[in-house]
């Protein structure tokens, strides 16, 4: 099935039929089509059910088996059927077994896939139920919500519980200024008959505008320190205004392992405000938000939802587990597939897909922020960094070109003289040297995030010298984001600290664009290796348990195995054994 056939069949499923024309042709890329036969099961009950099944021919039928085998509930899937959208935006796992009744072909659409689409088309018309549309709305990143925006939150990632410091933090600290202006200004309303102007409009500085600035100063203060949590993390987000910076800390709700809630004085239990303090699994890393409203309650969601994230992740993994034990035997035994990708459409899929991913322009892969290529995305540091250390070839570039224009314009002959254009350009090329040298310095100067290794890549112009330092995403313990200053925070630039299990072996990412975007970059690849290694060391165990129990099998096929138990079916003779006879009685 190629692109245009895939596009005409999705103007006929309800969900897609008023998506643009330009919607649908990015969304036949995250199309895959399957054909089955009569008798072929599509998934299993309690497996993972992480995509759109969408069916073009045939008929299935989803068959629910209680806990006793029966089969308690049946129903039919019939040509156009798009079932189970809610998949597309929170995997779960499967409620019944999907069967064929007759051969056709099915269309898929994986959530990861679905989320990233959605993302790029966030005004998409889409016909999907209301319990789909409330997952929607959840996800800050899809519903356009711009208050989370700072946090470069990852996709699919739900927003649980959001809060700044009580309310009575922000009263207190802008209560003395307010009094001090009352005060002040009642005192200087009786005093200030005989008073010059002058010394009136300093103490008005001194005495109104001065408590002012410190008032506006708390609540700008108040209202940047944030605590939020998600599905996936806790962050916190405190912003220094005398330092003028900012961090946001991330902890990964499978890390958490202690949420403790202090109220460390009486009015702090009068006012139920208090501190959180959060500690992962190795004590590495902590997150400690003071003075919150109700800290009981925030210590309770956060537990809740470690444990639901937990909880979540077992099942899921559960689910998984036995997807792949199944595909594994299959695999061994050499059993034909349930499902057969279409040959046309498989070759059509990978002309899509590198149409997807358009390689990016000469220009950006030379200059951009971040670059991704493939697997690998590429960071590199922001052009302030370049104007910072170039900035006496640019006085001197400005200094060269305003001397000749006025020597040109009030000397025009001398010109002319061979001596001075000679010195002329001899400076001109001295300059231009240093800000091809510092420019250069500048665009060698990359950080790069593959699928497995975090680098930091340094060279020199003209080959004088290189530098190589890599760190294995599985090592990494805890990733922080940092605004150091107010020019950081204006132009959205900062650090990034890749902690590693040594300390000597963290990887510092000075001075890149985004940094919180960066932060979430690697949190979400550290994710997917996570992810990966576990799976392999699954997929070996099961291998070695398969290949067991073939062996297994083999002995006892050839009956080489030594009895343990009677059979069933034996029974022993009372009259053989008086002891036995008389323990009857």
């Amino acid at each position: 099935m190629n692109a245009e056939q895939k596009i005409s069949f999705l103007r006929t499923v309800t969900m897609f039929e008023d998506l643009t024309s330009d919607e649908l042709a990015d969304l036949v890329h995250i199309v895959t089509a399957y054909t089955f036969k009569p008798g072929a099961i599509i998934a299993y009950q309690r497996d993972v059910a992480d995509k759109l099944y969408i069916v073009q021919q045939g008929r299935l039928e989803e068959f629910f088996v209680n806990e006793a085998g029966e089969v308690v509930e049946k129903y039919p899937y019939l040509p156009g059927s798009a079932f189970r959208d809610v998949w597309l935006i929170s995997p779960t796992t499967h409620p019944g077994t999907i069967r064929a009744v007759r051969a056709g072909t099915l269309l898929t659409i994986k959530s990861s896939d679905f989320l990233a689409w959605l993302s790029r088309h966030p005004n998409a018309t889409l016909d999907m139920s209301e319990e789909a549309w409330r997952m929607v709305e959840d996800i800050p990143a899809l519903a356009g919500t711009q208050h989370y925006r700072r946090f470069e939150l990852l996709p699919g990632e739900k927003v649980i519980f959001g809060t700044r410091r009580s309310r009575w933090v922000l009263v207190g600290k802008i209560l003395i200024p307010l009094l001090l202006i009352l005060t002040i200004a009642a005192f200087f309303i009786w005093l200030s008959l005989g008073l010059s102007l002058w010394i009136e409009l300093v103490l008005v500085f001194i005495f109104v505008i001065g408590p002012l600035l410190w008032a506006g100063y708390s609540l700008f203060d108040w209202f940047n320190d944030y605590i939020l949590l998600t599905n996936k993390f806790v962050l916190h987000r405190e912003y220094d205004l005398f330092q003028f910076q900012g961090h946001i800390d991330k902890v990964p709700l499978e890390q958490v392992q202690s949420v403790n809630a202090v109220k460390n004085s009486v009015v702090q239990s009068i006012l139920h405000i208090g501190d959180i303090r959060i500690t992962t699994a190795a004590q590495a890393t902590a997150l400690f938000f003071n003075n919150v409203g109700r800290p009981t309650e925030l210590q309770e969601k956060i537990s809740a939802a470690s444990q639901d994230a937990r909880r979540a992740g077992r099942a899921l993994g559960q689910a998984r587990s036995q997807q792949v034990i199944r595909e594994s035997v299959e695999s061994y035994y050499q059993l034909p597939p349930q499902l057969e990708r279409d040959v046309p459409e498989e070759e059509g899929s990978k002309s899509a897909e590198s149409a997807q991913q358009t390689r990016p322009s000469w220009f950006r892969r030379r200059y951009g922020y971040r670059v991704v290529e493939g697997d690998i995305i590429t960071f590199r540091r922001h052009w302030i960094v370049f104007v910072r250390h170039a900035i006496w070839p640019l006085i001197a570039l400005g200094g060269w070109i305003l001397i000749v224009s006025t020597i040109g314009i009030f000397s025009g002959p001398t010109m002319t003289n061979p001596i001075f254009a000679l010195i002329a350009l001899s400076f001109l090329a001295l300059i231009l040297f240093g800000l091809y040298w510092y420019f250069e310095n500048w665009r060698n100067d990359i950080y790069r995030l593959t699928s497995n290794m975090v680098i930091d890549l340094a060279k020199l112009p003209l080959g004088f010298g290189s530098s190589r330092t890599e760190a294995a995403l599985s090592n990494v313990q805890n990733v922080t984001a940092l605004q150091p200053n107010l020019l950081s925070t204006l132009l959205r630039y900062g650090e990034v600290t890749v902690e590693t299990a040594g300390a000597s072996a963290n990887i510092v990412f000075l001075d890149v664009a985004r940094p919180n975007q960066v932060q979430a970059d690697i949190f979400q690849r550290i994710q997917r290796v996570r992810n990966d290694q576990s799976q392999r060391q699954e997929e070996q165990r099961r291998r070695e348990f398969i290949t067991m129990m073939d062996v297994f099998r083999q002995l006892e096929e050839q009956r080489n195995l030594p009895g343990r138990t009677p059979r069933p079916e034996e029974s022993i003779d009372d009259s053989y054994d008086e002891d036995v006879q008389w323990y009857s009685s």
